[in-house]
């Protein structure tokens, strides 16, 4: 099994998760679930809001049971990954995928408008069905679903049998909708953004939570201080503790964010990639993410070949270098069977001959 880019790294604690610098963790925050160095508890910590009232304890006085799941987990167990099955396609590119129950995935392609519902065989996709369409982000929920993002006010459910599209009964006019999550419990939640061109200058961009039935829980939209707290939402993903997680695409060509929201919708975390994997010409561009079943985070860095591995406040565990794993432009994410995901390939070439790859990754220790 092939391990972290440097398991040196992933056999030592992780570093202060305000700085991010790697300075030696001293203290933990008990109300913000935070691992910091002691500079920060004395200089950064007491000007977050109600930090007066925090404890704020020894790590040597904190178990490991009682840390927050993924911090200093390389303690315990070391963290790899290796490829354990790779699909050929036909298609340009995997923006986006989601899973059946019966284990059949469906790929989106959003540059070449196609979206497509396969069983993977041994090395291939088999196509059940094949749909021409515009789509942002496809998601199944538990009941069967087919949900799709078409830029427009609701999302929209597909009929694979008669190909027939029709109105869901989630609306987020009078804005448009982008990209989908589905919880654990059901919930979707939706990234929505204003109708037009995209960075103008009245641009919204909103996350909006839904019950099954269709109402309206919670918007989120500003921050504490009233200013947006995103440009075009482009992925979510949530943990079981609720807390929430988005990518938002913040400038032109592909420089992006992770937020990390509480369930008040109090940011946690601006998560801007590792200094040491970016920089101008390269910037932090997530483009898949995903919650692992002890509520780790993983991403993907499209322009960088990065695979993230975060836990669920946005501390960094460990990262991979993914052509050092033989894959190529990774760009989706998806979960598998218990201990896999999928990574979704894509062309970095528009109208390139070549096909995306699906490969399937089998991981620990996260």
């Amino acid at each position: 099994m092939g391990s972290a880019q440097s398991i040196q790294k992933a056999q030592t604690p992780i570093g202060c998760q305000l700085c991010e610098t790697g300075n030696k963790i001293e203290w933990k925050c008990i109300q913000c679930s935070l691992l910091i160095c002691s500079r920060c508890k004395d200089k950064i910590h007491p000007k977050f809001k109600g930090a007066i009232d925090h404890e704020i304890v020894n790590i040597k006085d904190v178990g490991l049971h009682d840390l927050p799941d993924g911090d200093l987990r390389a303690h315990q167990t070391e963290i790899e990954i290796k490829v354990s099955r790779q699909f050929s396609t036909d298609m340009g590119n995997i923006n986006s995928m989601s899973s059946c129950h019966d284990d059949s995935v469906w790929l989106n392609d959003t540059p070449n408008m196609e979206i497509k519902h396969v069983r993977l065989t041994e090395d291939n996709t088999q196509v059940i069905s094949h749909f021409h369409m515009s789509v942002t982000e496809v998601a199944v929920t538990s009941s069967n679903n087919i949900l799709i993002s078409m830029d427009r006010a609701r999302l929209k459910m597909i009929n694979e049998q008669t190909g027939q599209i029709s109105d869901s009964k989630y609306d987020v006019s009078p804005l448009q909708t982008w990209c989908i999550h589905v919880t654990k419990d059901q919930r979707i939640i939706i990234g929505a953004i204003t109708t037009g061109p995209l960075f103008s200058n009245n641009n919204r961009g909103v996350v909006m939570v839904f019950d099954e039935e269709g109402k309206q829980t919670s918007v989120y939209e500003h921050d504490n201080h009233n200013k947006p707290l995103f440009t075009i939402p482009q992925k979510i993903t949530s943990t079981s503790k609720g807390i929430i997680c988005v990518i938002d695409y913040i400038a032109l060509p592909s420089k992006s964010r992770l937020v990390f929201l509480g369930q008040k919708g109090n940011v946690i975390k601006i998560y801007n990639g590792h200094p040491d994997f970016i920089s101008k010409n390269m910037p932090f561009s997530p483009t898949g993410i995903v919650t692992t079943p002890t509520d780790n985070i993983i991403v993907i860095d499209y322009l960088n070949e990065i695979l993230y591995i975060l836990n669920q406040e946005g501390g960094f565990i460990t990262y991979f270098k993914t052509e050092e794993y033989g894959i190529i432009s990774p760009h989706s994410l998806l979960l598998s069977k218990p201990g896999h995901f999928f990574i979704g390939g894509t062309s970095k070439v528009l109208q390139s001959d070549d096909f995306a790859k699906l490969y399937e990754v089998e991981y620990s220790g996260f």
